[in-house]
């Protein structure tokens, strides 16, 4: 079985962090959220407030062993899970 959800960088150009939502509008949503709070951060540079990729990403049910690698936070096992990602629009705002 797979689902397909969506992703967007916390950092832009980085996709080691990202959050993940149910839904395109809601990821993008989320991505103009967390631009919004860096752009009110005095300590925030430039580079971190550029446009967030946005993915769609179609995951595989993952094993037990996997879930348990997930649960207890291992980033790998997350990418172990994505079947595919593509790109499917970037948040400047």
């Amino acid at each position: 079985m797979e689902v397909v959800i969506y992703a967007c960088q916390i950092i832009p150009g980085d996709d080691e962090e990202l959050h993940f939502a149910a839904t395109l509008e809601e990821c993008m949503r989320n991505a103009s959220e967390i631009l919004k709070d860096l752009r009110q951060d005095p300590d925030v540079s430039a580079d971190e407030l550029g446009a967030r990729a946005v993915y769609e990403c179609t995951l595989r049910t993952p094993d037990t062993a996997t879930l348990i690698a997930i649960l207890n936070e291992d980033s790998e096992a997350i990418r172990t899970c994505v079947a595919s990602r593509k790109l499917v629009t970037i948040v400047q705002e």
